[in-house]
């Protein structure tokens, strides 16, 4: 088990701005299911609700262009400059997209799975995916193309129970290692490709989980506590970072671009919060 020391934060975050994810075209109210930013600060974010995915362009973050999907998706990651990977769980399938300056959303060459996909990471080259449920649940390693490398077994449910809404992933294919947050246990878990836990730890009610490889430092979004932690990857030691006092009210998906030096947070359903973010 980590410890529970407390240390100061390697980053700094200024708020920059609201950004209301309702857009033309919606039946519904948004139900958003996660959310990732471009290189250039673009922001993606994927409505489960309305079955589509919406684009949003800095510096203002207004909203930009929408594609339109006949099935639920279920979880987002960036798998390259202008590219990014949506889960259809009811589909058995990752669709891959490439998304142009202008907005044009065009269709890349897709992959099925063997069980529903939900949650979703990528990492040099290589996916994490959270697939099926109950005693079939288990997080798998792709390459690019979809081909299996690695298979971690959640029968044990020693790092999370397998629902398809319980789990949220983050990996480090370097290391061989994927951070796991646990929402029913309430813990983020160090899961190795062999199924070894190196570390857990409490969090309060954990929701959002995104990794920057460049400072070794996991965001972790805290929904009943109005705030996000950085924890450290190597071994779960937790910093305090942003509360209710920066706008922070029941976080649930997050994302952090490094090169564009952002934190996107999403709060309050259908508003997502902008963060100035970077090293002090």
């Amino acid at each position: 088990m980590a410890s529970n020391t407390l240390i100061e934060s390697e980053f700094h975050a200024k708020f920059d701005r609201e950004i209301v994810t309702l857009s033309p075209g919606d039946k519904d109210v948004t139900r958003s299911h996660g959310m990732i930013m471009l290189e250039d600060g673009r922001l993606v974010v994927i409505d489960q609700k309305n079955r589509c995915m919406k684009i949003f362009k800095p510096p203002h973050y207004y909203f930009d262009s929408r594609k339109n999907f006949t099935d639920e998706p279920r979880g987002i990651t960036c798998c390259g400059k202008e590219e990014i990977a949506v889960s259809f769980a009811d589909k058995q399938e990752i669709r891959k997209f490439k998304i142009n300056q202008d907005g044009t959303v065009y269709n890349l060459k897709p992959f099925g799975m063997q069980e529903k996909p939900f949650s979703i990471s990528y990492n040099r080259k290589t996916f994490a995916v959270e697939q099926g449920e109950g005693r079939y649940g288990s997080i798998v390693i792709l390459e690019n193309d979809g081909k299996e490398s690695h298979v971690i077994s959640g029968a044990s449910r020693d790092f999370g129970l397998f629902t398809g809404n319980t789990i949220r992933l983050a990996h480090d294919n370097n290391k061989r290692v994927v951070y796991v947050v646990d929402i029913v246990k309430g813990c983020v878990n160090h899961v190795s490709y062999d199924g070894d836990i190196k570390w857990s730890m409490k969090v309060i009610s954990p929701r959002g989980i995104d990794y920057c490889e460049q400072s070794n430092i996991l965001f972790v979004a805290s929904k009943s506590d109005n705030s996000v932690v950085q924890m450290q990857a190597s071994d779960g030691t937790i910093v305090p970072f942003l509360t209710h006092d920066s706008n922070v009210f029941q976080p649930r998906f997050i994302c952090y671009q490094n090169q564009a030096k952002k934190l996107a947070i999403e709060v309050g359903g259908n508003v997502v919060n902008m963060y100035k973010c970077a090293k002090k």
